[in-house]
């Protein structure tokens, strides 16, 4: 069996934070984004009509402010350090603009390597949306096997479709959709990177035994 490929939401996964309300306390909106972000994360709202509210929310801080934001976002050093490592096998997810996280990827030196939503701009800030990123379609784009992690709702169906979803609460709490289509729940950096050794190993995962400590 050959070694899995590997997919990672961006928000809360690889980083430490969520990218919108930094962007909105620039703007004195941290409130009204973090509660369209909550609303969409429990299943409340449906991501696409959330990701339109952020961006007309967003849309007013200038594409150049946002990277330099996306840029200092603190990470989950450990996490990025095991990509960094199999990074020939690792790829990015977010519904983000790729306008916004240049910046980001380039410090995880991963550009090229993101799946994301696309964005027309002008003068400087973005004036629409021209393609919402919906993280189950990423599934069709990679050969089997496939291991998915993320926490949010919008993560959900990628983790269902992927051959092993891993719901990750290292940040802040698994989405309850999230979890209950996940194989597994882990819940710091330590105990997702030990499961991803695992994985990474050429085997059968379905029949691969995996860590006790691990929580399916």
């Amino acid at each position: 069996m050959q070694e899995p490929y590997f997919i990672f939401d961006l928000d809360s996964t690889v980083t430490q934070e969520e990218l919108l309300p930094l962007l909105a306390r620039q703007i004195g909106m941290e409130e009204k984004s973090t509660e369209i972000t909550e609303q969409a994360r429990r299943g409340l709202l449906p991501f696409e009509e959330s990701f339109r509210l952020q961006i007309e929310l967003l849309r007013q801080i200038p594409v150049e402010d946002a990277q330099k934001i996306a840029g200092e976002i603190a990470l989950n050093d450990r996490l990025v350090a095991w990509i960094r490592a199999h990074r020939e096998r690792c790829f990015l997810a977010t519904e983000h603009p790729d306008v916004w996280t240049q910046t980001l990827l380039q410090r995880l030196q991963m550009e090229g390597r993101c799946f994301s939503s696309k964005t027309i701009t002008r003068n400087g800030y973005i004036d629409r949306i021209s393609y919402y990123l919906n993280k189950k379609e990423i599934v069709g784009h990679f050969p089997t096997p496939l291991v998915a992690v993320g926490d949010g709702a919008s993560d959900a169906e990628m983790l269902h479709l992927a051959s092993v979803g891993i719901g990750f609460g290292g940040s802040r709490p698994i989405a309850p959709a999230a979890r209950d289509n996940a194989d597994y729940c882990v819940f710091d950096e330590q105990q997702l990177c030990a499961l991803l050794d695992h994985l990474a190993c050429p085997q059968p995962i379905a029949s691969a035994a995996a860590p006790s400590f691990l929580r399916p």
